[in-house]
């Protein structure tokens, strides 16, 4: 799958695309296709190298940024009753976990909720931590 991640701190001239492996989601986990992804200070922040030493000290690189997103239910773990494959889901998970900059994001199914129809993709992938 097509991803953008960077491999050292800085501006956004360190954002590259990449090409990875797709994973198997856990048992509690939701695959995710991405159809829109929010950016929001602690991407860039985390990006610039500029937040806190305690969280750079925890983030491994490279990394792929993205913490709120929105798509469509690819597939679930084998624990999962409250999604299934075609659902529309706002998802938003730590800024330390990442992944939304991707075609395809892992995530806890209690981090994602059912996407209203009148709220665009664009929209619930702009809302989850401004939401908050």
């Amino acid at each position: 799958m097509k991803a953008i991640q960077y491999s050292k701190f800085g501006g956004p001239d360190v954002l590259q695309w990449t090409e990875l492996k797709e994973s198997t989601p856990g048992p509690d986990q939701v695959a995710i296709r991405v159809k829109a992804a929010g950016v929001n200070p602690v991407d860039w922040k985390l990006r610039s190298g500029s937040i806190p030493f305690s969280f750079l000290f925890r983030l491994k690189l490279p990394f792929v940024p993205g913490a709120e997103v929105s798509g469509i239910v690819a597939e679930t773990g084998k624990n999962v009753t409250s999604f299934k494959p075609g659902d529309e889901v706002i998802g938003y998970h730590s800024a330390l976990e990442g992944g939304g900059y991707a075609e395809r994001i892992l995530m806890k199914a209690s981090c994602c909720q059912p996407r209203p129809s009148n709220v665009s993709f664009e929209e619930g992938a702009g809302a989850p931590l401004a939401a908050l």
